[in-house]
């Protein structure tokens, strides 16, 4: 029966041959690669050491540039900084500012460029969403639904706060289509992802907006009918009085000679006096005479 202790004692020289064979290894291994270890962690050690000089370096750009953006007053001092600060948060401020200048002064073509060149060189700047929000705008006002879309859909999925506005544009957008139904679930939806969004009163007020316009359109209000014109009353004439122009006489009451007649003619009224003074007699000139003594 073997002893316990020498099995013991088997097993400790049994794990000590294993701890040097593999102390053994390991020499062997740096002695073997020693210089590709060496170089490794000097890489190690000198590409650390530029990222913190990069990083460093880019701080005191940023801060160039944020001194050189801060003092610009003209267009030409911010495409200067624009320019010469390429690359640099302030430099993308420069572009935006540039491009609202444009925008207020009605260069909408000359605003387009400046946005698109910001978008495209400035892919991580935290103000990229309102790139983005001003080209939909320019786009919705020129009837590009399309373009206008896919600015407003970047903009929501950014997770900028100005992604609710941008989710109204949107709901405004199916509006014009006439797709009252989707502009309501794009609204459910803003409601529900952007809760204590600071904009979210707003897009409530244009939910309920758009939910009068779908009752408007399930139960329209009937058409307004112009009442027919009265009928216009005959006047009537006026019953002036007036003579006759004869007044019949009977035939026995004619003296004799008289042709036959069945109306004897009377002149007008106004005729009368004419009538009277032509058939008085002349005055005799010897009646007006004084008689003699």
């Amino acid at each position: 029966m073997a002893d316990p202790k020498n099995e013991e004692e088997t097993i400790d020289t049994t794990h000590v041959g294993e701890s040097l064979q593999a102390e053994s290894r390991l020499e062997e291994f740096f002695e073997n690669h020693l210089k590709k270890v060496l170089l490794g962690g000097l890489a190690i050690a000198v590409g650390f050491g530029a990222w913190i000089f990069m990083k460093e370096a880019a701080k005191v750009k940023e801060a160039g540039a944020a001194e050189a953006f801060t003092s610009a007053l003209t267009q030409a001092d911010l495409e200067k900084v624009s320019t010469e600060h390429k690359g640099t948060n302030a430099a993308g401020n420069a572009l935006l500012m540039i491009a609202e200048r444009h925008l207020t002064t009605g260069k909408t073509e000359d605003a387009k460029i400046r946005l698109n060149e910001f978008l495209s060189n400035y892919a991580d700047h935290p103000r990229r969403s309102q790139a983005d929000f001003a080209l939909g705008g320019i786009a919705e006002e020129a009837g590009d639904y399309a373009t206008a879309r896919q600015h407003f859909q970047s903009v929501a999925d950014s997770g900028s706060d100005l992604g609710s506005l941008a989710m109204i544009r949107i709901a405004n957008l199916e509006v014009a289509d006439g797709n009252l139904e989707a502009a309501e679930s794009t609204l459910n939806g803003v409601m529900q992802q952007f809760v204590g969004n600071p904009f979210i009163n707003l897009v409530d007020s244009r939910r309920q907006d758009v939910r009068r316009m779908i009752a408007q359109a399930e139960s329209p209000a009937p058409e307004f009918e112009w009442p027919a014109p009265a009928p216009a009353e005959e006047e009537k004439a006026e019953e002036t009085p007036s003579l006759p122009p004869t007044i019949p006489v009977p035939p026995a009451s004619l003296p004799e000679g008289t042709a036959s007649t069945s109306a004897i003619e009377i002149p007008a009224f106004s005729n009368l006096e004419e009538s009277t003074e032509k058939d008085a007699p002349a005055p005799n000139a010897a009646d007006d005479a004084p008689e003699a003594e």
